[in-house]
């Protein structure tokens, strides 16, 4: 390149810093480039916990006796990503049972990766009354899934 068009070069660097300098004083230019909203978002994005959760065998799996009694269970909720005691993770659970019931919405908060015990019990039966079923935990949010089913079985009488 010639020292011609070095100079022609910086010369027109020059005027377009000027004049896009000018434009940005005058409120014509953004002085910070405009983002896209998708981009914007997606740096804001805080990826989701990971939620794991077990359901335990029924206590007891297998009950024949005097009724009503009641069946325990419990399950073990474990949570592993960005969590922290200033990013506490929420999750939101129910026990569902196989008469189609399903226990009322409960949280737990985590404020360290690791698990915690959640316990629900079940009083069933009267005279006479034999049934087989489960109980499974629901995690509703932040990461949906199901436990598999903690099954039991019940033979009530009244005689022992």
């Amino acid at each position: 390149m010639s020292s011609r068009q070095v100079f022609f070069v910086l010369l027109a660097t020059v005027l377009s810093l000027t004049v896009c300098s000018a434009l940005v004083d005058a409120g014509q230019l953004p002085e910070k480039p405009q983002v896209p909203a998708a981009v914007e978002k997606m740096e804001k994005v805080v990826p989701i916990p990971k939620i794991g959760v077990t359901m335990m065998a029924a206590q007891p799996e297998s009950y024949a006796g005097k009724c009503p009694t009641v069946i325990t269970f419990k399950g073990h909720i474990a949570a592993a990503g960005m969590i922290s005691v200033s990013k506490p993770v929420t999750v939101k659970y129910a026990f569902i049972r196989s008469d189609g019931v399903t226990g009322p919405v409960q949280t737990i908060t985590f404020t360290k990766q690791g698990a915690q015990t959640v316990t629900n019990t079940w009083h069933i039966g009267g005279p006479g009354f034999s049934t087989s079923g489960w109980q499974a935990l629901k995690i509703i949010s932040p990461d949906p899934k199901e436990s598999k089913k903690a099954n039991f079985t019940l033979n009530c009488n009244n005689d022992k």
